[in-house]
Formats: structure tokens, sequence, C-alpha cells
């Protein structure tokens, strides 16, 4: 899975929660969060289900399927 980085923002920003506030619910690293906003890193797929559970989304709310997961 990838994840739509744009579309993690802002379901962030319409759950009014901080970066810090996400990466707690999820279970991560506020500095990861920052990073896959960002662009700079990309999350593991459990990070993907961690952070759409955290925002009480279906995880294909914010992640894109990949072509070797839609081929497998």
């Amino acid at each position: 899975m990838q994840i739509n980085r744009v579309t993690l923002t802002e379901f962030r920003k319409r759950a009014s929660l901080s970066q810090k506030e996400l990466a707690d619910l999820a279970g991560i690293d506020r500095t990861t969060v920052t990073r896959i906003e960002d662009g700079t890193r990309s999350p593991t797929d459990k990070q993907i289900i961690a952070l759409a559970t955290a925002l009480v989304l279906p995880v294909a709310a914010i992640a894109t399927a990949t072509a070797s997961a839609v081929a497998a």
C-alpha cells in the first residue's frame, strides 16, 4: 500500500488533531507523521492501518494499492 499524504493531512486537520496527537493515537512517533505528510518517508502497511484507525477511517480513505498489491 501507499499513502495519499495530502489526504492524510486533510483528514488530520478535519479531525482537529495536531501531528503529535495523531501520532499518539496511532502509536507512532510524531516525526514519522511529519515525514509521511511531507513525503520524505513512506509508511509501512502497519503504519497506514494505524493512522486510518486513529482517524476512524477505512484504510482505503488514505491509502492506495501498489501495482504489486493489485497483482497479488
